[in-house]
């Protein structure tokens, strides 16, 4: 492995599931030693079935490494210790005690209980940058109100509402889109504040959310709603805005996406594109501002063209007049595309089962290495050998063991 941006940056992450842990992943992309405190039973989502559709998938659950979480504990080492027993939480303070950043889930009550709060770390360690990752923020009547990806970030931040019209059930999510963006959130704020703290000498205070993330998400409909009192208008398929901005469906049953944001500078292309150049002569369609006003009819002279020939062939004719579009792809299209081979987004780390794939960093740095380091570690792999390092004694180890402190 060639440099990392984080060598040398010590990480010690006590939080399950995955808006915090997907941070400290990349983090470890980045050559930071993270060490994941899990209780006793482990991370909850250790347990996370490869489920693809079958019930007997469900009944695996724990039986092998979870695919999924191998992706975002991928590189780090696992400590097992009981939080919630006094010997136990206090090794964890000491091992905070020599780390540069500790990444959290805890809600703010279970935190000052626990005594894993800003105003005891930082009293302990001056330098540390505490990064607090929480359903909905650290204030607030719902600040200690546990929260998931599909409640904290979909449901309160008004996106799930706008994904159908009102009169049709509110779609749920595809799994961890709002937990992994929100990983890439706690990422750049730990960041900030290693400057920060470069220039200071002093440790940070960063508090983030699913529910904030989610708001930063939806910003163009929440500053919509804000600024003129109305509920953003849904997308109509039937009659768009701008029926160059649309999904249409082609013969062999494949989307194509089209995203022409500037519609008149694509328009005499696309007729071209669509041997429609008789479409130039109608006055009606000759500007965005009429386009929008006969949107229904231009829609579907559209739609029934392009159901005419299949999606490759679409995609031959909109590249040679260089139409900016899309395939709506399957997720297996997706992991199967030439461009996901290119960037090498999907790569495997192995394990103790055999390999299992990953996806990357969604950036990278010339002249440094930001790749996975390794699989996820199993439950308590490291707990000997980082306690070692620590400073404790074998003996302690064993003292603490008889105190309970590993469950």
């Amino acid at each position: 492995m060639g440099i990392g941006p984080l060598d040398g940056v010590r990480v010690i992450e006590l939080a399950n599931y995955v808006a915090a842990p997907a941070g400290g992943a990349l983090m470890a992309d980045m050559g930071a030693d993270v060490v994941k405190i899990e209780p006793p039973a482990g991370d909850g989502w250790r347990g996370r079935p490869a489920y693809a559709g079958k019930p007997e998938d469900l009944a695996n659950a724990g039986a092998t490494l979870s695919p999924q979480f191998n992706h975002d504990n991928r590189g780090k080492r696992s400590v097992t210790l009981d939080i919630a027993n006094p010997a136990g939480g206090e090794t964890v303070r000491l091992l905070i005690d020599r780390a540069d950043i500790f990444l959290t889930n805890l809600l703010p009550k279970r935190r000052v209980r626990l005594g894993f709060d800003p105003a005891t770390l930082l009293a302990r360690n001056p330098r540390l940058i505490y990064v607090g990752v929480t359903g909905y923020g650290p204030d607030g009547p719902d600040a200690d109100r546990p929260g998931f990806d599909y409640s904290a970030f979909w449901a309160s931040s008004g996106i799930m509402s706008r994904l159908v019209p009102p009169e049709q059930n509110p779609p749920l999510s595809r799994p961890a889109l709002g937990d992994h963006t929100t990983g890439l959130t706690n990422v750049t704020a730990a960041l900030a504040a290693l400057r920060l703290r470069d220039r200071t000498g002093e440790g940070q205070v960063c508090e983030l959310s699913l529910f904030s993330v989610s708001h930063w998400v939806n910003g163009a409909d929440l500053v919509t709603a804000a600024a003129t009192g109305n509920e953003p208008p849904l997308h109509d398929r039937e009659q768009p805005l701008n029926p160059l901005w649309n999904t249409y469906r082609c013969a062999d049953d494949g989307w194509l996406l089209l995203t022409m944001i500037q519609p008149d500078a694509y328009w005499r292309r696309f007729c071209r594109a669509l041997g429609c150049e008789q479409w130039l002569d109608r006055a009606e369609w000759s500007s965005t501002v009429g386009r929008a006003a006969d949107s229904r009819a231009l829609t579907a002279a559209i739609a029934a063209e392009l159901a005419r020939h299949s999606r490759a062939d679409w995609q031959r004719r909109l590249d040679a007049e260089g139409i900016i579009y899309a395939p709506v792809s399957t997720v297996g299209e997706a992991v199967a595309r030439e461009q996901t081979a290119a960037q090498q987004t999907i790569q495997t780390v192995e394990t103790g089962a055999g390999p299992l794939p990953v996806v990357r960093a969604p950036f990278q740095i010339a002249g440094a290495e930001i790749a996975p380091r390794g699989p996820a570690p199993e439950l308590g792999q490291h707990s000997e050998a980082v306690l070692l390092e620590a400073g404790l004694s074998w003996e302690q180890i064993a003292d603490l063991r008889e105190r309970g402190a590993f469950g």
